[in-house]
């Protein structure tokens, strides 16, 4: 009685499995191509869409911005900046009681008549961080900090770029000269959660955990998220932008001298002193902002930003101390086993809807509405510090549904075909059958002569 049943599941299974594995073989390519980093470049550009397309953040109050523009230098009337005025700079900064300075400008030559009085105010302000260039392998292009500091108080300045020449990462650590050093974000964010009471915590090699009380940074490793292969030497962690056109206050070295610039907008905050003037190179690509000083007085429109180095070291101390003081998330992802079963899962998906609704449109259809499903867990889970694979479950989502779509309505109707013709054969033997049995026969006499 049951038999019947049986066989159509039977039937059914049969169907599945043959309509499903061009689904699959679709999935497994897709896969591979990840592997391999084929999809590296995409996976970059959905990040970057995904940081940008975000709500808008409130710009951080702990940050203040020196920017010294092409005005400052033209008062000044030389470039680079005089000790003297740099000199000038820093101490009303220090007057106005901040929480700690990063002066991303290289001042390594201890030379010149003014040099006294810089010379002075670097070596009294425990609170002041200087800058070095020194993960380069050609001596060429590396610079010695200013010889005023000691160690402890000089960052590393080194930026890592993206092969498509994009800003994404920061640098934390790294080893230099056998020595733990650190950057001046993460030597910046130390010395202002230290005066809230907070200290650093990191073991004895760079690639080691850092933490400041309960937080720890989530390190960059060489196949984190869309990353294939990438380098990762020393402690990196992803940048996760503030989201705003202008997340930071920024005023000029002539706001500064002037009095323009009130003393409690600069007391107990980090206060950031670097070159914004267009004619000084050192700016970085990058497509995760909703502005950059440059792009904003440029008005430009490109999906490509040029962001000063001083922003970039602005936005990675940024970040640190906001996740620990405010909870705001550093960007991390998922393992890479769940990133795969992730996009497996996704492709699952397809094929069973493919199979299911049995024509084209109703699971280009069904596809879509997927796909704007999928965007919108990728992008609200960005908010949340999450940056999950995005292309790869696309394509895996609409290239095997297609697939399977098409492919299980071909068999369908080739099925179809073959029932067809063979009822027709079927048909044309029992009538065959028929009429040979009904016909009339023939008597024969036989005659005996």
């Amino acid at each position: 009685m049951n038999q019947p049943f049986w066989r159509q599941i039977k039937q059914q299974t049969k169907i599945w499995r043959s309509g499903a594995l061009p689904g699959l073989v679709v999935i497994s390519c897709v896969m591979i191509a990840r592997l391999t980093g084929s999809l590296q470049t995409l996976e970059w550009m959905a990040l970057d869409e995904l940081m940008r397309s975000r709500p808008v953040e409130s710009a951080d109050p702990q940050i203040v911005i020196v920017g010294i523009n092409e005005d400052d230098i033209k008062a000044v009337g030389k470039y680079p900046i005089p000790d003297r005025a740099l000199a000038k700079l820093l101490q009303t900064l220090q007057s106005y009681q901040p929480g700690a300075i990063g002066l991303d400008i290289f001042r390594d030559l201890k030379t010149g008549s003014d040099r006294a009085e810089l010379s002075k105010i670097l070596s009294n302000s425990p609170n002041l961080i200087g800058i070095e260039s020194a993960l380069s392998s050609q001596s060429s292009l590396t610079v010695k900090p200013p010889p005023e500091l000691p160690i402890e108080r000089v960052g590393i300045a080194d930026v890592i770029v993206d092969p498509d020449g994009k800003l994404r990462r920061s640098l934390l650590a790294s080893k230099v000269d056998d020595k733990t050093r650190y950057s001046v974000p993460l030597l910046l964010a130390a010395l202002y959660l230290k005066s809230k009471g907070i200290a650093l915590q990191h073991g004895s090699r760079a690639s080691d955990p850092i933490q400041f009380s309960e937080i720890s940074l989530p390190r960059f490793r060489k196949n984190t998220g869309g990353y294939v292969n990438a380098k990762a030497g020393g402690n990196q962690v992803l940048l996760n932008f503030r989201s705003h056109a202008q997340p930071f206050t920024i005023v000029s070295l002539t706001d500064v001298m002037t009095g323009k610039v009130k003393p409690e907008s600069i007391r107990d905050r980090i206060v950031l002193v670097g070159m914004v003037a267009a004619s000084v190179n050192d700016t970085f690509m990058t497509s995760a902002t909703k502005g950059t000083l440059l792009t904003n007085a440029l008005e430009s429109s490109e999906q490509y930003q040029l962001l000063y180095g001083v922003e970039y070291q602005a936005h990675a101390t940024s970040q640190i101390i906001n996740a620990v003081l405010n909870g705001r998330p550093m960007l991390q992802t998922w393992s890479e086993g769940w990133e795969y079963v992730w996009i497996l899962g996704w492709g699952l998906l397809s094929i069973a809807l493919g199979l299911m609704l049995q024509s084209p449109w109703k699971t280009l259809l069904s596809l879509a509405v997927s796909s704007i499903c999928l965007v919108t867990i990728g992008a609200e889970l960005i908010v949340s510090g999450w940056w999950i694979p995005i292309v790869p479950a696309l394509l895996a989502l609409c290239a095997a549904g297609l697939t399977t779509a098409f492919f299980d309505r071909d068999s369908r109707v080739l099925l179809e075909q073959r029932s067809l013709t063979l009822k027709h054969t079927y048909d044309a033997q029992c009538k065959l059958f028929r009429c040979c049995l009904y016909a009339p026969k023939k008597r024969v006499e036989v005659t005996n002569y």
